[in-house]
């Protein structure tokens, strides 16, 4: 089974939204686009772009995934429902989710090494984020206190090319 902080990446990779050009759609530009992996976090924010008016279409992809495209003027009010709905998406590449204990260890050693941080829930999921100036010393905390998240992070750095 998959550790939480497995979980977390593959929850950011999914609901990162990746910005989609060339639709087709003469009368709206449906260039972004979101894929939510769990159908129910799906119908909740189709339900509630319907509640606020806010036009979208469903595209299914190659690989068989629904996406939900939205106009790029809707940017603004796209993010404040998903906001509303999940919570704010931690900071990519410098953000963890851990257990409690080892999230409340990993929270003293960033307060005591003087580092800001920030405590966010999304998805319904805990994270601590940390800014770039902090990231070496944030990293060799994670390091000690959950190596294995640690190692993960770095993994996903890689995979996405985080500088």
């Amino acid at each position: 089974m998959p550790t939480q902080s497995a979980r977390a990446v593959f929850a950011a990779l999914m609901v990162f939204v990746v910005p989609l050009f060339g639709c087709d759609d003469s009368s709206k530009d449906f260039s972004e686009s979101v894929v939510y992996p769990n159908p129910s976090d799906q119908k909740r924010f189709t339900d509630a772009l319907t509640a606020e008016r806010v036009p979208f279409r469903i595209q299914t992809r190659e690989d068989g995934k629904e996406a939900i495209r939205t106009d790029p003027q809707h940017r603004d009010r796209v993010e404040t429902i998903r906001q509303r709905l999940f919570g704010t998406a931690p900071t990519m590449g410098r953000s963890v989710s851990l257990g409690a204990a080892e999230m409340q260890r990993f929270e003293d050693a960033l307060r005591g090494r003087g580092i800001a941080y920030e405590k966010t829930t999304y998805h319904g999921v805990g994270y601590l984020s940390w800014n770039h100036e902090s990231d070496v010393t944030a990293l060799s905390e994670l390091d000690r206190i959950a190596p294995t998240a640690a190692r993960q992070l770095r993994e996903f750095r890689v995979l996405v090319h985080y500088k």
